[in-house]
């Protein structure tokens, strides 16, 4: 049995915005906890702000950058809310933290 190709990203870690034709990508996911999450975009020179909640929503961590320290968060299921500052495209992301 053939399985079709799709054009849609599959993977947990990342997501396109197509009305934008933006692209985030997470490095390192699943993440082990203490570790760096990376978010990564099509251009560098982008304002990244972030927020990281539980599948319920909870707020655990807010913050500006690339770069997601996961000291403190307890092993689980997380949503990563992305949004850069100038044009204010958004994404949200699953992460996994082992």
């Amino acid at each position: 049995m053939d399985i079709p190709e799709t054009e849609t990203p599959t993977s947990i870690e990342e997501i396109v915005n197509a009305k934008e034709n933006w692209l985030v990508v997470l490095s390192k996911n699943p993440v082990r906890q203490g570790e760096i999450l990376r978010i990564q975009t099509i251009n560098d020179n982008e304002t990244i702000q972030y927020e990281v909640t539980d599948l319920s929503g909870r707020q655990y961590k807010k913050g500006n950058g690339k770069d997601v320290d996961t000291t403190g968060l307890a092993p689980g299921i997380y949503l990563l809310l992305v949004s850069e500052g100038q044009t204010k495209q958004c994404a949200s992301l699953k992460f996994i933290l082992l």
